[in-house]
């Protein structure tokens, strides 16, 4: 009921213009808004959405960052196969432990 709310209340003072309302709060939560509402998605922006897409996919879609500036590339690269079996022995132990202490199940 809220977040209806609140995005009428955007919408009004965007002055019901969708191609605003979609720049104001994000492709996806103006998606959610708008089919809830039963608002058509101008075909415009839904190229403009796809296009974006393909141009996005060297961004790494957990950080957010493009792939030529994360630095892990380069500090696995530097690893020896010893350094990499024990990194992941400790993280497996992380893991384990978070499991066990009910953390991640």
């Amino acid at each position: 009921m809220l977040p209806g709310a609140i995005g009428d209340l955007l919408l009004a003072l965007l002055g019901h213009d969708i191609k605003q309302f979609i720049m104001a709060v994000g492709y996806g939560n103006a998606a959610g808004y708008m089919v809830a509402r039963n608002i058509a998605i101008p075909s415009d922006i839904i190229e403009q959405v796809k296009q974006q897409d393909d141009e996005s996919a060297s961004v790494d879609p957990i950080t957010g960052r493009y792939w030529d500036q994360e630095g892990i590339d380069r500090e696995l690269a530097s690893m020896t196969d010893e350094e990499k079996e024990r990194e992941a022995e400790r993280l497996f132990v992380l893991f384990e432990r978070l499991n066990k202490t009910g953390v991640i199940k």
